[in-house]
């Protein structure tokens, strides 16, 4: 995978189609800075699941910050007041302050009066992780080269109309994609379609430039996963989504958990190679690098194009994959063993182009935003 950019390096290009998707909450300041450090070949900052109920308005906010921050630009004073307000890790709290001055000189942003004396106090303290953060966010502060997903929450929820409303009204031409979770059908993808279309004409971005991913994670999208890849233009992806599978059909254990979603893993993969979409795999259940790296390979074989990671473990062993290295299982620390780089499944062409749909009301996607209405029965 690509290294970390730095300052003088080429401008690294977008791949068309990832291999390995990443997903971390999308108040988190320092998740996005890991990622950037990383880099993952497509990062989706998470609403959803990820995002705890009382923040759910207040990450939205984060979430525009942070993104123009990380693109260059200045942040609004809401966006702002509401960074100052992002969650942290376990102990990188009090570095927030640190963090969002850094990035702003790094970025050549005008900084002010307290972000100034925050800064030159970090940078004369002799505390070794503030000279780390300090050095991290100067080596890893852009998203060149990364697609960046914004993943809202389900249509059946209060939430998604804010989420479309303030947040892609906001920032839709900084994204490059959409990730719906909870899809049940092709209604779920064809509404987003349209809101999508509105917007897009409303600011006067191009047409049909975000694209949208849906995470089939129900017995409702397997049953209809045909209709789904077919409903709009703006598919590029689905992702099989492992947890939310194993509670909506029962639940199985660990030890299970690969061989009992087989048949609907197999559909995602079938129904998004036949149009010429991505198929991806979910979450590896296990946080271990080593397993991680075991079910990328397992993953490959059956026909994914790219797999899932939300924990740097999950990433690292995706990267051993991709990169050949077998990590030692007994010893996470241990040397990995040389091996031939891992591939995933390549993505076909693209099939004939979808039906049309018109466009949604914009003054209805702001009642039901003011409202707090779900744009689709729960």
């Amino acid at each position: 995978m690509p290294q970390p950019t730095v300052e003088g390096t080429a401008v690294l290009a977008k791949r068309e189609h990832p291999r390995v998707q990443h997903v971390f909450p999308a108040d988190n300041w320092y998740f996005w800075l890991k990622a950037a450090e990383d880099r993952p070949d497509e990062i989706i900052a998470d609403l959803e699941d990820a995002v705890a109920t009382p923040r759910k308005e207040l990450a939205r906010d984060i979430f525009i910050a942070v993104l123009k921050l990380f693109q260059g630009d200045v942040p609004g004073e809401a966006e702002m007041a509401a960074l100052r307000q992002a969650n942290s890790p376990e102990g990188r709290g009090p570095h927030l302050s640190v963090f969002i001055a850094k990035l702003k000189a790094v970025k050549g942003l005008p900084l002010t009066a307290v972000e100034q004396a925050v800064l030159q106090e970090a940078e004369e303290s002799p505390d070794k992780k503030l000279q780390a953060l300090l050095a991290q966010v100067g080596r890893c502060h852009s998203l060149e080269g990364i697609i960046v997903t914004l993943r809202i929450n389900n249509l059946h929820t209060k939430w998604s109309a804010g989420d479309l409303f303030h947040v892609v009204r906001a920032v839709g031409d900084r994204l490059d994609r959409i990730l719906l979770p909870k899809v049940e059908g092709p209604e779920d993808t064809i509404l987003l379609h349209r809101i999508l279309t509105t917007i897009e004409a409303e600011k006067g971005w191009a047409p049909d430039g975000i694209k949208t991913q849906a995470l089939i994670e129900l017995p409702s999208a397997v049953r209809q996963l045909d209709a789904i890849c077919r409903s709009t233009c703006r598919m590029v992806s689905n992702i099989f989504g492992l947890v939310d599978w194993t509670a909506a059909t029962g639940g199985r254990d660990q030890d299970h958990q690969g061989s009992y979603p087989l048949y609907a893993r197999c559909r995602t993969i079938e129904a998004s190679a036949v149009v010429g979409l991505e198929s991806i795999d979910g979450i590896t259940p296990s946080l271990q690098r080593h397993r991680t790296f075991v079910d990328a390979g397992k993953a490959a074989r059956l026909g994914f194009t790219a797999k899932w990671s939300v924990n740097p473990n999950n990433l690292a062993g995706l990267q051993d994959y991709l990169e050949g290295r077998r990590p030692n299982h007994r010893d996470p620390r241990g040397k990995p063993t040389p091996i031939a780089p891992g591939v995933f499944a390549e993505v076909g062409s693209r099939a004939a182009s979808a039906p049309a749909h018109p466009p949604f009301p914009l003054e209805e996607l702001e009642r039901y935003a003011r409202d707090k209405r779900p744009l689709l029965p729960p």
